[in-house]
């Protein structure tokens, strides 16, 4: 596997959090405030630095389909781009079934 375990968790919650400040319509630094998260998250969201600025960057080339920063952060993770067309599909998979 290519994170710990615990980490899997702080990650979705990274990638999740990453435009929580858009939907609640105030500032990442208001959000973040008022909840008590590991340090890496808040580093990640906060100052774009950390251990999971790399996966935070990688999830943000995703979503905004830019295929030369999408091929730069696979090869800087050094990932298969097939794992990567696979969690991409699997997350909005699991978007799409989400239940509100």
């Amino acid at each position: 596997q290519f994170v710990d375990k615990r980490d899997v968790d702080n990650l979705f919650i990274t990638g999740a959090f990453s435009l929580i400040h858009v939907l609640l319509g105030t500032s990442i630094e208001a959000v973040l405030a008022e909840m008590n998260l590991p340090e890496a998250i808040t580093d990640a969201l906060l100052h774009g630095e950390g251990m999971y600025k790399p996966f935070l960057d990688l999830a943000i080339a995703c979503e905004r389909l830019d295929p030369t920063t999408l091929q730069e952060q696979i090869a800087q993770l050094q990932l298969r781009p097939s794992t990567v067309s696979q969690a991409q599909v699997a997350a909005v998979s699991f978007a799409d079934n989400l239940q509100f």
